[in-house]
């Protein structure tokens, strides 16, 4: 059995992973398709792997999202790049996986102003999603944050690209509560 840190075990005593799994639930707006637990258990260590690693989600190009295990009992949450040997230390527990996640989505995903993608009542639609339905795991200065970028009356456009931030406030914002003490974000994971 894994030893999760107790941030994912609410995630299943609330049932929210059964959320964050299914592909069809609107809460669904970050580069992360959460694993089963099945999925989880049956993840093979790389033959040349070089830290401990348990994934709980996957990007779509395949990276894995993973708590690094040797840290226990407070392990960090790191991006292991498939295709590489580096890995980056993304965020010290859920809560500010959830909100740098959610943080990135407002800064970079591009909202139609006619055509195909998000709207930008859809997309506030999904932050409040977050706010209100991940509220136990996101403190309140970060909802806080959410709140303000849900009521905001406006969206950021740059030339033809439209956000509900513009994307040196995401990296602020994320800089502002997103706090890892390291010098170095990045490391070796394989090799």
């Amino acid at each position: 059995m894994i030893d999760w840190p107790n941030d994912y075990r609410h995630l299943f005593a609330d049932r929210l992973i059964e959320r964050l799994i299914d592909p069809e639930d609107p809460l669904k707006i970050w580069d992360a398709e959460f694993l089963t637990l099945e999925q989880i258990e049956s993840f093979e260590c790389l033959d040349d792997q070089v830290v401990e690693i348990t994934p709980f989600a996957v990007t779509c190009g395949g990276d894995y999202w993973a708590y690094l295990t040797e840290n226990l009992p407070s392990p960090e949450i790191v991006l292991c790049y498939r295709d590489s040997y580096d890995a980056e230390y993304f965020a010290k527990d859920l809560s500010q996986f959830i909100f740098r996640q959610t943080i990135a989505f407002c800064g970079s995903e591009g909202l139609r102003q006619c055509g195909g993608g998000w709207s930008a009542e859809d997309a506030k639609r999904m932050i409040s999603l977050v706010y209100s339905d991940l509220r136990a795991f996101v403190p309140e200065r970060m909802r806080r944050k959410l709140r303000q970028i849900i009521n905001e009356p406006y969206v950021h456009t740059a030339g033809e690209w439209t956000t509900l931030i513009s994307e040196s406030m995401s990296r602020q914002l994320i800089e502002q509560f997103v706090v890892l003490d390291r010098d170095e974000l990045l490391f070796r994971w394989r090799g």
